[in-house]
């Protein structure tokens, strides 16, 4: 998979946790030993909200 882009009326609203979830969920079933997770460096508080959901895995 190669990009996923949360909407900006959406945002706020617990889509990307679901998103994260899913694609954490989908490696674990597939039996992946990693998942990349790489945000522009302009998005700040996609960066920290995605560090947040790693440390919660």
């Amino acid at each position: 998979m190669n990009g996923i882009v949360v909407h900006s009326c959406m945002r706020g609203k617990g889509v990307g946790g679901r998103l994260f979830d899913e694609v954490a969920d989908y490696a674990k079933e597939h039996d992946y030993d990693r998942v990349r997770l790489d945000v522009i460096d302009i998005n700040s508080k996609a960066k920290i909200y995605m560090s947040i959901m790693a440390l919660k895995r």
